[in-house]
């Protein structure tokens, strides 16, 4: 057999083995990953949210006694009624997170056990016709909360049970496929030992002649007088780099000036890259650099000058704002062999990055990159930092500054302002009845209706459905009058909201 075929079929037993190996890694990392995520997923949110409608079970059980009688305040309808939507929440989000018989089992008697106790609880908050509530006998509540709390309990245990069984499925899943990976990769290096010592035999004399042929080569030695009156795939070998060495001598001295320039321009491949010699003319450059200032590529060419790439971004529309300050850069980059970078407008809107670095051969290299997106994700941060992103009002930080300021002008100038707070009345109806949707056009709406009505003068939403203004000049506390006297009949005057 010969040599190349001994090398493909070695290697190629190597290969499919490392192949295995590494398809087996990459399943069993997979897999792993997998595992991990639904683990999270599943078992831990549902045992999380299972543990807080407990909490959240708790909490009400502790709201109302049956010794209240029909002395509850509102205030505590209203709290148990939030805590009831709280459970319902966590225990739909553990009836989508967990997809067990077992859970869901548990799950439909803990929402009975809760539906039960609820309402029988709520026959305190609710009058009859003729309005006399109906208080249901200590036992029966105390029982069914019990009751309650029981069923949930035993939900969390069915969780964690179902969590735990899963963990122990991933433990042997990860386990089998350390041992498949174990096995494949003793495979491998006992195939590899046993072709390294074949080899080593077989062909260690005759590789080794050709390798010190080589080495001289790669060396730069071009002058030995290689010969060989082998018939075999290494004498074929020596003969060609014997023809590999006359044509590697003539093109020694250019391919090595030039690696230097590649290096550098495939080091930055992920930007548009443009490489200038001595004479500030165009030696190299990449696509991304074309396509990013949308430039043909018949407009440049090897030896092009700064101005006539200028001229080509110009033609395309993509040339700077102020190409005086990019000019000035260059020009001082250039002159005193420094690195630099400019951030710069672009006349069709985009901002660009672009730097500068003196390289070996006296020329210079320039680096684009395309930060518009970063550019305006960074302004919207900073702009939702201080407003409110459903009605673009100032928030509850922008207000505090706001606040701070005023308070400062008026003690240095002994002049007076007023603060006025708004709370909407019954705002939660509208989410509860037509939808947060609706909500949130009611508030625009009002929230419109507020800035019409208060002219100049500061207005912040802090949050929810709370608004605050602060108004500075005029005579307080007349002038807030007037604005409350505004305010009462836009907020007075029907709001209409369409549905799509």
């Amino acid at each position: 057999m010969s040599i190349r075929y001994k090398f493909f079929l070695a290697f190629s037993v190597l290969a499919a083995l490392i192949c295995s190996l590494a398809f087996s890694g990459f399943r069993g990392i997979a897999a792993s990953g997998d595992l991990v995520v639904r683990l999270y997923d599943g078992p831990l949110m549902g045992i999380n949210h299972a543990r807080t409608a407990h909490a959240a079970l708790n909490e009400a059980r502790l709201l109302v006694t049956p010794g209240l009688g029909d002395s509850v305040p509102a205030e505590t309808a209203i709290k148990f009624q939030a805590l009831l939507t709280e459970i319902t929440e966590n225990l739909k989000i553990v009836r989508d997170r967990v997809k067990n018989a077992d859970v869901a089992a548990a799950l439909a008697k803990a929402e009975d056990r809760i539906r039960d106790w609820s309402d029988t609880e709520l026959q305190l908050f609710r009058p009859t016709s003729d309005h006399l509530m109906m208080v249901p006998a200590a036992f029966s509540v105390t029982q069914k909360s019990n009751s309650a709390a029981t069923a949930l309990d035993d939900l969390v245990e069915t969780v964690a049970a179902y969590g735990f069984e899963y963990r122990m499925e991933a433990e042997a899943a990860v386990a089998d496929a350390r041992a498949i990976v174990l096995a494949l990769a003793i495979a491998t290096t006992l195939v590899g030992i046993m072709l390294a010592i074949n080899f080593s035999y077989s062909m260690s004399k005759p590789i080794f002649e050709a390798m010190q042929v080589a080495e001289r080569v790669a060396a730069g030695n071009f002058t030995d007088l290689i010969s060989s009156r082998r018939r075999d795939e290494l004498g074929r070998l020596l003969r060609s780099l014997a023809a590999m060495q006359s044509h590697l001598k003539a093109r020694a001295d250019e391919d090595y000036a030039m690696m230097a320039k590649l290096d550098a321009a495939l080091n930055n491949m992920k930007l548009g890259v443009c490489m200038f010699g001595v004479d500030n003319r165009l030696m190299l450059w990449n696509d991304l650099y074309l396509k990013m200032y949308r430039i043909p590529p018949d407009r440049i060419f090897v030896g092009c000058t700064h101005e006539e790439m200028l001229e080509a971004r110009k033609a395309a529309g993509t040339t700077y704002r102020d190409l005086g300050q990019y000019d000035a850069n260059l020009q001082t980059a250039i002159e005193t062999r420094s690195a630099g970078s400019l951030t710069a407008e672009l006349a069709d809107g985009r901002i660009v990055n672009v730097a500068y670095q003196p390289i070996q051969n006296a020329g210079w290299l320039s680096t684009h990159e395309d930060i518009t997106e970063r550019t305006q994700n960074e302004a919207r941060i900073a702009y939702l930092a201080f407003h409110d992103p459903l009605t673009d009002f100032p928030n509850r930080t922008a207000f505090g500054d706001y606040l701070a300021k005023t308070f400062q002008s008026a003690s240095a100038g002994n002049e007076s302002f007023a603060i006025l707070c708004i709370d909407l009345d019954r705002f939660k109806e509208i989410n509860d009845v037509y939808g947060h949707s609706a909500g949130d056009r009611f508030l625009k709406e009002i929230g419109r209706r507020f800035t019409l009505a208060c002219g100049g003068a500061f207005l912040a939403r802090l949050g929810g459905d709370e608004f605050t203004i602060v108004l500075s000049g005029g005579t307080q506390p007349a002038s807030a009058e007037e604005l409350c006297e505004r305010l009462s009949s836009v907020v007075d005057a029907p709001v209409r909201i369409a549905f799509l």
